[in-house]
């Protein structure tokens, strides 16, 4: 059986192809080593009509390839079965005809399913100038569309003006998607790049670029209303290199009960108009999300969503790696977590913050409920003070907050909790901090703080600002280190305070203490100055014995 070559129009030999094309174009003798006795090769004019011939050849043929470069035209829907390869050399572009406003790709058995399918190359245009968005209708505008395939991969390929989605992909197993570029010049609403729907598992996504009008990559369990191709669990997707220079919205993880997990996410880089990444739940639940990772994120975010931008329940979530450098004069935060929202378990590591903005780069801000925060190895690079803070909770809830390895300057505080703000438990470790204001800023409850092996300089304010707090404070120090530190506590007599420390000199008369807490008395008017015990009475020195009131 001898390859087949299907002519729309002048009539070309494979050998006049191959002279003309072969030693120019630089994925041609691969893509033609690849064709065997079970392929076609479609030879056109530009801008004819090419849908009956793909169809025909694609209904026929293991391979289908288009290798002399032009537009060509798509008038219908063509439907591609299992076993099946469509390539499209450099400079192929298929053009949705005016007026057709249909899905122009998809796979041919979405009930039953199909497998191995793939598209390499070229360019697919959607036209969307010249398309009618009808949503009640069924075409919401998306340009390639496939649903149940075991078995697929996309390459190399560029998406131009869809309607609405580039590519929508549901209910697919073992896929890659790879080297993607999505030019959106005419934009539209609702305009995602790759947006993957329910019940997809096993891919591989690599290489994503191009500047959306929504989101580049969706990865969305519970869509509803008319985008929801498939619902289900969406699990064990790899994500590497997002680039977008000035688009929309990188990633956004959507789900409402149905999960997605097992998700790792890595390289996002570029400037978005909103969030690097947006965990959602878009009214469709409390959301079921767990067991994600994000890493190498450096991209920054100039509207009202921070760079990770949680806005759904999120049960583990780790971000590890993210070098930023913020230079408008207001950008935000590097997390942010809404009201209402809950994360068990979220870890931060690993990351640089350049900050060359005018009023300074929070690294989280809460206002929602977190249950464990871990934060680690973070350095803060700035050269003036400015309103930038490692943490500003807001109303929120923090179980047990842990920050250690962290070096950190010119913030006006660490660490803020206001408006009812609630942390249980604080330990700080290894951690520098310098030219700041205070420490923390406590206008709401703060539990229990622990800080170990810690220096702190040129803290011009108070280590500790206290306005507001209902619930007796515990504060234990071990390994402190201070160089022009202004003050260590400044707060009301009414505030109660416990502090077991040989690192703060202050008056032990202004705390609330416990048996056995020891503190180091500075005030010689109270008694003599030095380590002091209470003894479940009053303050006894460590030096003398004698009563310290």
């Amino acid at each position: 059986m001898s390859q087949k070559t299907i002519t729309v129009g002048t009539v070309e030999t494979r050998a006049s192809i191959d002279a003309n094309f072969g030693n120019s174009q630089d994925n041609f003798s691969e893509l033609y080593a690849n064709v065997t006795a079970r392929e076609y090769i479609i030879v056109a004019d530009n801008n004819s009509d090419i849908t009956t011939a793909i169809q025909a050849a694609i209904d026929l043929y293991s391979v289908v390839a288009i290798l002399k470069p032009g537009t060509y035209v798509i008038s219908d829907t063509i439907t591609i079965q299992s076993n099946r390869k469509l390539i499209l050399a450099n400079g192929v572009v298929l053009k949705l005809a005016n007026g057709t406003s249909k899905v122009m790709f998809e796979n041919s058995d979405t009930v039953s399913g199909n497998v191995n399918i793939e598209l390499c190359g070229g360019k697919y245009d959607g036209n969307n100038a010249n398309q009618t968005r009808n949503d009640a209708g069924g075409y919401i505008g998306t340009l390639l569309r496939f649903n149940n395939i075991i078995g697929f991969k996309l390459s190399d390929i560029t998406i131009t003006n869809p309607v609405s989605f580039g590519i929508q992909l549901g209910n697919i197993r073992n896929f890659v998607v790879t080297h993607i570029t999505f030019d959106y010049t005419s934009l539209l609403a609702n305009m995602d790049g790759l947006h993957l729907n329910g019940l997809c598992s096993n891919g591989d996504i690599k290489f994503l670029s191009g500047n959306t009008n929504d989101d580049l990559l969706a990865l969305n369990a519970d869509d509803g209303t008319q985008y929801q191709m498939t619902q289900g669990d969406i699990s064990n997707i790899t994500v590497d290199h997002i680039y977008c220079s000035a688009g929309y919205r990188g990633v956004r993880i959507l789900s409402g009960s149905s999960s997605v997990n097992n998700i790792v996410i890595r390289n996002i880089s570029g400037r978005f108009t909103y969030a690097g990444v947006l965990f959602s739940n878009y009214g469709q639940g409390v959301g079921n999300i767990y067991n994600i990772t994000l890493e190498n994120i450096d991209c920054n975010t100039g509207a009202t969503e921070g760079v990770i931008h949680i806005d759904s329940n999120v049960k583990s979530l780790n971000v590890s790696g993210m070098n930023r450098t913020p230079t408008m004069a207001t950008e935000y935060e590097c997390v942010r977590v809404s009201p209402g929202k809950t994360v068990d378990l979220l870890i931060m590591e690993n990351i640089t913050v350049n900050d060359l903005t005018t009023n300074g780069v929070t690294l989280l801000s809460i206002y929602g409920t977190i249950g464990s925060l871990n934060i680690s190895n973070v350095t803060n690079r700035r050269g003036s003070t400015n309103n930038a803070r490692l943490l500003n909770l807001d109303g929120g809830t923090i179980t047990n907050l842990n920050v250690s390895n962290c070096n950190m300057g010119y913030l006006v505080e660490l660490i803020r909790a206001v408006n009812g703000a609630l942390i249980k438990n604080v330990n700080i470790t290894n951690a520098t901090l310098k030219y700041c204001a205070r420490v923390f800023d406590i206008r709401a409850n703060i539990t229990n703080i622990n800080i170990t092996n810690t220096n702190l300089e040129s803290v011009t304010s108070a280590i500790f600002l206290i306005t507001t707090l209902t619930a007796v404070l515990t504060i234990r120090t071990s390994n402190l280190f201070l160089t022009t530190v202004s003050a260590n506590i400044s707060k009301q007599p009414e505030h109660q305070v416990r502090l077991i420390s040989y690192d703060l000199p202050l008056d032990p008369t202004t705390l609330t203490p416990s048996t056995y807490d020891m503190v180091i008395n500075n005030n010689a008017a109270k008694g003599v100055v030095g380590p002091a015990m209470f003894n479940g009475t009053t303050w006894i020195s460590l030096i003398d014995g004698t009563t310290i009131s």
